[in-house]
This record gives structure tokens, C-alpha cells and sequence, in this order.
């Protein structure tokens, strides 16, 4: 398993959204967000790459930090430690196993919190799990792009979508998906390790896209390509400043905004194909 290494950064806590959000564009692939600081973890190979770019960037910001590295397991305590169970709309718990349940509760995910980026608890996944307690998935063909613990796609089939597809670049996410399968007695009909090249040649009802902006406008024209007529798109992982970006290129392709919510600056967007 992989080394990582966390960037504790002295961020006030009302400027912590927008460094989030940048500093996932940078190769931070998870976070501890504190009142005086936002730790944010990266892969030690991925360091190597972007180091330069961040260290610049903290500087440029004038922001002080401390630098650490964890193996593995020091990872997954860490990460165990800072990880609440959750309730949305008294509806759906997610829960570790280490968390007693709520049985009168009508949904119930188990998550194994790994690094994986997708366990509930900030505002992207948060706001789009809102949003799918309302919506009907029964018989719905789902692809969950960018799936990190797999979170969304098993909470549809949970709602019993007919076909689920996750697809996520990183491997020690795929590792997380097949756990949160598992925790869950759920089966995925496809997991793929890589991006859009992954996806297979059918059309969804159900695209998730919970990603960075940058990443959605990569690859927007490829996801679209495989959005059914009347089908769903679900875009999250961008703040308030790169509404305009997202909006304009949906907009231009002829889909309809059905859904919109903000979280504390972080966007959740629900665009519906022609």
C-alpha cells in the first residue's frame, strides 16, 4: 500500500472551502479540517511530481506548515480517529463498523474509512446523498465516475438501480470500493481502474461525476456522450467562483439545470439530457 505524506496548513477556517478546492487540483487527495487548519493528505509518489508547485503556492499564500509522513496504518488510525457517523435527512446513516446502528432509520451504508475520498461527510457527497433520498432508482442504469469509496453508485443500488458501473483513477480507491461493497453486501456489475477510457460503450440514466472542476470539463464531452436521453448528471467538487464554467458548458450542449444546492461554498449541480 502507499505512503502518504500530510500538509498541516494554518488556513483560518472561513478560507478553508477555497483551499480546499484548489489544493485538490494540486493532487491532495483527502482532508482533516480543523478550526485553525486543514491537514491535507497526498500520496508520497504523487509528491514527487506537484511538490514544487505546492510548496510555492503555501508560500505565495504565506501560510505556515508542518510536514509529515504515515505508512499505511498510521494512515488508516488517523483517518479512523476523525471519522463520525452521520445522518442525512433522518433518513440515511453512514456509519463505520466501529459505529453502533440506528435501526429505525430507512437507509443504512457502512463505510471502512479508509483514504478514499467520498465517505459522507464533506459537502460535495454530502449534498449529492441529499439529493438522491428524493429521487427514484429503481431500474436505473448508474455510473459513478470518480467513485473514491464507492459511496454514491452503492447508495443507488441501494435504492435498487438496475446496473451500477464505478470507476475511479486511483487503485487504493478500487481497493475502498470492493471493501465498501463487501461491508454492504452489494454487487457493482463493472469496476474500472482508470478514466473515461474505462467506460463502457452504453449509455447511462445516472452519471455521477463528484470530482474536481478541471476534471468535469476534461472530461464533460466523453460523459455526455454516454448520458441517456432524459438521463441525469450529477456534478459536484467545485465552488461557488467556477459556477459560471460548469454552467455555460451544460448549458451550450442543450441540458437543463433540475437541481441546485450550495454547502458551504461547494457546489451540487443536476443537469437532465434533452
Amino acid at each position: 500500500m502507499k505512503k502518504y505524506i500530510s500538509y498541516k496548513i494554518h488556513i483560518p477556517q472561513s478560507e478553508q472551502s477555497l483551499e480546499l478546492a484548489i489544493l485538490l487540483d494540486k493532487g491532495f487527495e483527502s482532508f482533516i479540517e480543523e478550526d485553525e487548519y486543514l491537514e491535507a493528505f497526498i500520496a508520497e509518489d504523487e509528491l514527487k511530481i506537484v511538490k514544487s508547485d505546492i510548496e510555492s503556492y503555501l508560500v505565495s499564500k504565506k501560510y505556515t506548515y508542518e510536514i509529515t509522513s504515515h505508512d499505511p496504518q498510521d494512515w488508516n488510525s488517523i483517518w479512523e480517529s476523525n471519522f463520525d457517523d452521520i445522518v442525512i435527512k433522518n433518513q440515511l446513516h453512514i456509519r463505520a463498523e466501529f459505529h453502533p446502528k440506528i435501526d429505525h432509520l430507512k437507509y443504512e451504508l457502512t463505510i471502512s474509512p479508509k483514504m478514499a475520498f467520498g465517505t459522507g461527510h464533506h459537502a460535495t457527497t454530502f449534498q449529492i446523498l441529499e439529493w438522491m433520498i428524493d429521487e427514484d432508482f429503481t431500474n436505473k442504469t448508474v455510473l459513478d465516475f470518480g467513485c473514491g469509496t464507492g459511496i454514491l453508485g452503492i447508495f443507488a443500488k441501494l435504492k435498487n438501480c438496475k446496473e451500477l458501473a464505478l470507476i475511479d483513477i486511483e487503485e487504493q480507491a478500487i481497493d475502498n470500493v470492493k471493501d465498501t461493497l463487501a461491508l454492504n453486501n452489494i454487487d457493482a456489475e463493472y469496476i474500472g481502474l482508470g478514466s473515461t477510457e474505462q467506460i463502457q460503450n452504453k449509455k447511462y440514466d445516472i452519471i455521477f461525476a463528484n470530482i474536481t472542476r478541471n476534471v468535469i470539463l476534461e472530461t464533460a464531452e466523453i460523459l455526455l456522450n454516454h448520458l441517456a436521453p432524459k438521463g441525469k448528471i450529477i456534478l459536484s467538487g467545485f465552488i461557488l467562483e467556477d459556477r459560471n464554467y460548469i454552467s455555460s458548458f451544460f448549458e451550450s450542449r442543450g441540458l437543463n439545470l433540475t437541481y441546485e444546492s450550495m454547502k458551504t461554498d461547494w457546489l451540487c449541480l443536476v443537469y437532465q439530457n434533452k
